[in-house]
């Protein structure tokens, strides 16, 4: 299996959503991953990856200034 790096390597902006919810699903029932725009910096992506029937969610962010698709995943409590 891919790493998630790797998967998101591959995509494009708009598709790392796409990417994100198949790559969790595992986890359970995805029901939103989408850009989390409050906590971004200059050169660094982050997403919110939400479960259904979970008050838990994955933060997902990208430290692009660092190393481009370089991924390190949190788990946050909601």
């Amino acid at each position: 299996m891919q790493s998630l790096s790797e998967l998101c390597a591959l995509v494009s902006d708009g598709e790392v959503s796409m990417v994100l919810k198949e790559y969790f699903s595992e986890f359970g029932t995805v029901i939103s991953a989408d850009r989390f725009h409050a906590i971004e910096e200059a050169g660094q992506r982050c997403f919110l990856v939400k479960f259904e029937n979970s008050t838990d969610a994955i933060m997902v962010a990208n430290q692009q200034k660092l190393r481009p698709f370089a991924f390190d995943c949190v788990l946050v409590d909601l």
